[in-house]
């Protein structure tokens, strides 16, 4: 093989990069002017602690009445949802729908 025995893979790889490797994020944001891997490793981003991880989405129907019903107790929605299904997200002691 002329190419040395790398074949079509080889010569891909040449001309598109190892896109799983570093020289994926190698290029140059347009609007930043930086490397997008290298401006991450500046964010200093921390993982989420345990108390901002959804467990669970539960999904309730709202009643004609505007209500969904949560953990014993009640509570309103928009009536545009009557007769839908919503996600229900308890998070931080606040629920979200």
């Amino acid at each position: 093989d002329e190419d040395g025995g790398r074949g079509r893979r080889g010569r891909w790889k040449t001309l598109h990069g190892n896109r799983g490797g570093a020289e994926r994020h190698g290029k140059v944001h347009a609007t930043t002017n930086e490397i997008p891997f290298e401006r991450l490793k500046k964010e200093g981003l921390s993982p989420l602690s345990r108390e901002h991880i959804i467990d669970k989405i539960n999904l309730r129907r709202v009643q004609k009445d505007c209500l969904i019903s949560y953990a014993g107790n009640q509570y309103s929605v928009p009536a545009e949802y009557i007769s839908k299904d919503v996600a229900v997200v308890a998070l931080n002691n606040m629920l979200a729908a």
